[in-house]
């Protein structure tokens, strides 16, 4: 190497040996030297961006790349409500000290689970009122106290019983459904409910964003 004006540079130089668990044990003190430089045994080497560990499983790469995507979904966690926020205001182009809570219900724009929760609503919503399938009907039973309760009026429905909870999609309709405002629930028509559904959902998005 010093014939060629080399130096071996013995901080980043490395060596792995490839081999079964059985077959590493047999050599898991083997080092070597290059000139005055001692080359230890390395765990994992990085090739091209690449971490490789010497049973060729990846699993060090993988723990990389899971540390450090739980890192970052973590920072985005703590500043949802503010990419939300600054996305609205690109989008809009709202200046920046305007407040944004009107635009935002303007827009009536729903993140995903709000949305699955609006078409679960208004799937329950269309079966009620005959517009479903009849399997979906035979699902949905409307709570008939003994008594001419208060509750009677809320049009609630009987949340059937299950194993798996929400994971049941009866139950988590029925769960949806109790919990809407009577007002909601007792619509004249599919676009009314539809409007009245949005309207409610979006605030209680918008006051999970600012809480």
């Amino acid at each position: 190497m010093s014939h060629n004006f080399l130096k071996l540079n013995d901080d980043k130089t490395e060596f792995i040996i490839f081999a079964s668990p059985h077959q590493k044990n047999k050599c898991k003190d083997l080092s070597f030297s290059i000139g005055e430089c001692e080359i230890d045994q390395a765990p994992y080497v990085k090739n091209l961006g690449i971490l490789i560990d010497s049973s060729m499983t990846m699993s060090t790469k993988i723990s990389r790349i899971t540390s450090r995507s739980t890192y970052h979904l973590r920072n985005i966690r703590r500043i949802r409500r503010y990419i939300s926020r600054e996305a609205t205001r690109i989008i809009t182009e709202t200046r920046k000290f305007d407040h944004i809570t009107p635009i935002l219900k303007d827009l009536h724009w729903l993140p995903v689970s709000y949305r699955i929760i609006f078409k679960i609503l208004l799937i329950t919503f269309k079966t009620l009122n005959g517009e479903g399938p009849q399997y979906l009907r035979d699902l949905l039973v409307r709570h008939a106290p003994a008594q001419n309760l208060r509750s009677s009026s809320l049009q609630q429905l009987i949340v059937p019983r299950s194993r798996h909870s929400w994971g049941d999609r009866s139950v988590a309709a029925t769960c949806l459904w109790n919990a809407l405002p009577s007002h909601i629930r007792s619509s004249k028509s599919t676009d009314v409910f539809k409007s009245a559904l949005k309207t409610h959902l979006l605030s209680k998005f918008v006051r999970l964003l600012f809480s």
